[in-house]
């Protein structure tokens, strides 16, 4: 990243949103050693449980998996193990578990993921 005077900047981030509620601030360093802070940002994670699992792996025709609680507009996306997508699926509203047709898929690798307003999660599995 190039600062106001045309010097590199480095910056550092964490990119693990924690549940609940979190408060991030950035605090801003010059070359000189002076330093500002930014405003404080709230950010809120619904999501209290983060796992994402399959029922049984390998999968033969349906995979099974298991996820938090949906919220409204979830989705549950699967792609080759080459970055492909192959399936979006919605997930139904307040549910845990999701049921995919695979019976179509060659055998081989994939890769499902979860998708909220909030977050993303994946998991891999094996097709036979």
């Amino acid at each position: 990243m190039k600062a106001a005077t045309g010097d590199n900047s480095l910056y550092n981030f964490d990119n693990n949103l924690l549940p609940g509620l979190s408060f991030y601030r950035l605090k801003m360093i010059d070359h000189d050693g002076n330093f500002s802070y930014g405003d404080i940002v709230k950010l809120v994670n619904n999501i209290a449980e983060t796992n994402l699992s399959i029922s049984t792996n390998p999968v033969e025709n349906v995979l099974t998996l298991n996820h938090p609680k949906a919220t409204a507009g979830a989705a549950a996306k699967l792609y080759s193990i080459t970055g492909l997508l192959l399936i979006t699926q919605g997930v139904e509203l307040n549910t845990s578990q999701t049921n995919i047709d695979v019976t179509k898929l060659r055998t081989g690798i994939y890769v499902v993921k979860y998708y909220t307003n909030l977050a993303e999660r994946a998991v891999r599995f094996k097709k036979y």
